[in-house]
């Protein structure tokens, strides 16, 4: 049993928009990726579609890049744009939407999250998650930056960058791996600017099997 994705969809705003329907049934995540001159941005996911708040990570800083992670475990069909609402008028707006499907998701559980945030580095990174359930779990991570013309590159750990998603003055990456073994995971990449960052993993056992641990997130 094998993960793969279905779509990817994203956008410089709050919302984005699937470009087919969703199949009922598979995993639905998304990050959301901001900037505030102070303070923290609360991010809500569109109502009564199914969407948990994974990990979030805020770095703190003047500016204060701050990256969210959302998952829908066995979703109802989605279709059209989806929303999310930011608090503290945040700029810098990215957001990307992906669903996923393997055979006999609907015993797919969330599993392990970490989150990391530093100062102006070009060597940006998730941190690593506790040990996982079992092999072939599936990870998704998003960094971010606080520049539009930021170029991020060379992710390690076996991730692909699927996507540098562009805002007024941020860039977020949007990471995966499709099959992580036991050990804790994580990513890091090459950012082609010094900037601080903000940087958060999750991952998804693979119906074979495994336990689940949810988060909660705070303001």
């Amino acid at each position: 049993m094998a993960w793969s994705r279905v779509q990817k969809n994203n956008s410089g705003s709050a919302s984005s928009t699937w470009g087919s329907a969703t199949a009922a049934g598979n995993l639905l995540v998304a990050a959301f990726s901001c900037i505030t001159s102070s303070g923290n941005s609360t991010v809500t996911p569109p109502a009564g579609k199914g969407w948990t708040a994974g990990p979030l990570a805020r770095q703190g800083g003047t500016p204060n890049v701050q990256t969210f992670l959302f998952y829908n475990l066995n979703s109802a069909s989605q279709s059209g744009s989806q929303t999310f609402t930011a608090t503290g008028s945040p700029t810098g707006l990215c957001l990307e939407m992906a669903e996923y499907t393997n055979t006999g998701v609907s015993t797919t559980t969330h599993n392990q999250d970490q989150t990391n945030t530093g100062a102006a580095t070009t060597s940006p990174s998730t941190g690593t998650t506790a040990a996982l359930a079992g092999s072939g779990e599936l990870a998704i991570a998003s960094i971010d930056q606080g520049s539009a013309t930021d170029v991020f590159s060379a992710p390690t750990n076996s991730y692909t960058l699927v996507d540098t998603v562009t805002g007024s003055a941020l860039a977020m990456a949007f990471l995966e791996n499709l099959s992580v073994g036991s050990a804790g995971t994580g990513v890091g990449v090459t950012s082609s600017i010094s900037l601080a960052f903000a940087g958060a993993v999750m991952t998804f056992t693979n119906p074979a099997g495994g336990h689940s641990t949810l988060p909660l997130q705070g303001c």
